[in-house]
């Protein structure tokens, strides 16, 4: 049974609202009437814990369905025909009982975006926020334009980074594997095979089958250390101190340190610089971007951004008393403040280091791949060395 967020009148004309479960609007009107209330209004209410464990849509499913708003929206087609036109295209069920909810929520007379904030977990602040600026201004498909570009490129970064963490996660994995099977299966047939030789193996040999004999009595011990670690290591990336100092960790990290600062300022510029051109409060912009950064170190470091500004500072002077931000932000951010085009030349900014970034992951990538290919070849060659040294004594002194 669906519960719902009411707004209704009394006899005596006095505003009420509230929230009450029906099995539908027809029920909700029926319940409410019997209590003296007259309904005015509704939507149905999703609690954001139900949203999380129901979550199902990729990122991209919320892109597309913005792209095809915007372009709806770009083409004349009023908001609601345009919801209704995307509806009949998705597919996916999840997506599909949003948009009912959202349309909904609008046909009861509530704002586009107070439609979309139901849904805190698929639709953010910045987007609910560049929403409301279009819907006030009246440029509305302009905003579903930004967002669905915003978002795109976004996107677009995102794949990139996983694409280029993708192989050495696997390679290791990899690795990992196939050490198991040489530790449990492969050195034990070794070992045993040896017992009958009779004679004293060199020292190398002995130390790899001690330690296979030790993994395997305590393989079970292993794997349990191995899945608590896993969970203590999930559990304390929860926790914000444990984020904080992973984070600063990262930026200290050598090539993936000076990367991860220029994700940060692409992120922050094309956060921002989005947002002021839909015409978004400036201080509230900044919140956003400072939210959107992705590094808990750096979002500390400069979480009295917004207080500065608030004094009356100019935004170049303020950022550039953070050494996160780059010169060229900067220069660019100072520029735009000049001409009043502030949010325009930060995307101009975002667009730079973005291709930056392109280059930067392609050489990481490039750098990684025979570093890893080499260690797992040297390590697989050690294990069969030692394994193998015991048939070369044997043969030299045949």
């Amino acid at each position: 049974m669906p519960k719902y967020r009411y707004i209704g009148k009394l006899v005596d004309g006095q505003n009420v609202e509230g929230m009450l479960k029906a099995d539908s609007p027809e029920d909700l009107q029926n319940i409410l009437l019997k209590i003296g209330v007259f309904l005015t209004s509704y939507t149905i209410s999703k609690s954001v814990i139900n949203q999380y464990i129901t979550r199902s849509l990729r990122s991209n499913d919320i892109t597309r369905m913005t792209r095809q708003l915007a372009a709806l929206s770009e083409s004349g087609i009023t908001f609601k025909d345009s919801l209704e036109s995307v509806k009949e295209q998705i597919t996916d069920k999840t997506l599909n009982e949003m948009l009912n909810d959202i349309a909904a929520s609008v046909d009861s007379g509530r704002s586009i975006a107070d439609s979309f904030r139901q849904f805190p977990v698929f639709f953010d602040t910045l987007f609910t926020s560049m929403i409301e600026a279009g819907e006030i201004s009246g440029t509305l498909d302009v905003s579903l334009d930004r967002i669905a570009t915003y978002r795109e490129r976004s996107d677009d970064t995102n794949k990139k980074i996983r694409s280029a963490l993708s192989y050495p996660l696997l390679v290791l994995m990899v690795t990992l594997l196939v050490v198991f099977v040489l530790v449990i299966y492969i050195i034990p047939i070794f070992a045993s095979m040896y017992e009958n030789f009779g004679t004293e193996l060199p020292k190398l040999t002995q130390y790899v089958v001690a330690i296979s004999e030790w993994a395997q009595d305590n393989i079970y011990v292993f794997l349990i250390a191995l899945i608590i670690g896993a969970v203590g290591i999930i559990l304390s990336i929860l926790n914000s101190r444990v984020r904080y100092f992973i984070s600063a960790i990262q930026l200290r990290i050598p090539f993936v340190g000076r990367i991860l600062k220029k994700i940060i300022n692409a992120r922050f510029a094309r956060t921002l610089g989005t947002l002021l051109q839909s015409g978004v409060p400036t201080l509230f912009s900044v919140e956003i971007a400072i939210k959107t950064t992705g590094n808990a170190y750096i979002q500390q470091k400069i979480s009295d951004l917004t207080m500065l500004l608030s004094q009356g500072k100019s935004f170049t002077d303020t950022i550039g008393n953070y050494p996160v931000f780059s010169k060229t932000v900067i220069r660019m951010a100072a520029a735009g403040e000049k001409t009043g085009q502030l949010g325009k030349m930060l995307s101009k900014a975002a667009d730079f280091y973005e291709s930056e970034i392109d280059h930067e992951i392609g050489t990481l990538t490039t750098l990684f791949e025979p570093m890893i290919i080499i260690f797992l070849g040297v390590f697989i060659a050690f294990i069969l060395v030692a394994m193998y040294l015991p048939l070369f004594d044997l043969m030299s002194t045949m």
